[in-house]
């Protein structure tokens, strides 16, 4: 159980960073991020995301809560 605590607040500290991203007032840290997600489901190579398209952040299937 010893490994149990420092998971917990490495997750957290995981977390809190991504919301910070997402919530984040710089647009292009923001399309970045969206892009790694982007990467992590949809196996798209990041620079090839069209970030222009209208339902970009639409068919991006998670991101943190705000």
């Amino acid at each position: 159980m010893n490994w149990f605590i420092p998971l917990f607040y490495l997750l957290l500290c995981i977390w809190d960073t991504e919301a910070y991203i997402w919530k984040s007032e710089n647009k292009q840290l923001r399309i970045e991020y969206c892009r790694l997600i982007w990467w992590k489901f949809v196996n798209t190579c990041p620079s090839q995301v069209n970030t222009g398209s209208e339902d970009f952040l639409k068919k991006i299937p998670w991101r943190p809560m705000t």
